[in-house]
């Protein structure tokens, strides 16, 4: 069990991601508007970069929800990111429910916060 100085700084550290996620929902918004706009391969690693980082950290900090609604988008932009190229329109399309599940999933956090 971690001593009391530790969960103290993990709430810090918490606390911190936590304010975050405004920021990254921003960052979400408008690289999906961008992408839905432009489909371009930049648009698709800006998103997948945001929600790369969201997969990552998010769970460590409690937020399982978070990285859960994230997963997908980062698994399936992740080859496309790698090849430099912009996904073909129909994964763009297939994204929208999931996206618009990970923005609910942030904007509730940020309600509660």
């Amino acid at each position: 069990m971690p001593s009391e100085a530790v969960r103290a700084q993990l709430a810090l550290l918490s606390a911190a991601f936590r304010g975050t996620l405004a920021p990254r929902l921003a960052e979400v918004e408008a690289a999906w508007t961008r992408l839905q706009a432009d489909g371009s391969a930049e648009a698709s690693a800006e998103l997948r970069n945001v929600t790369h980082g969201l997969v990552g950290s998010a769970g460590t900090f409690g937020l399982h929800d978070v990285g859960d609604a994230a997963r997908p988008i980062d698994l399936a932009l992740a080859p496309f990111a790698a090849a430099q190229q912009a996904p073909p329109p129909a994964v763009v399309t297939s994204l929208a429910p999931v996206v618009t599940a990970l923005l609910a999933v942030l904007r509730r956090h940020l309600a509660q916060a």
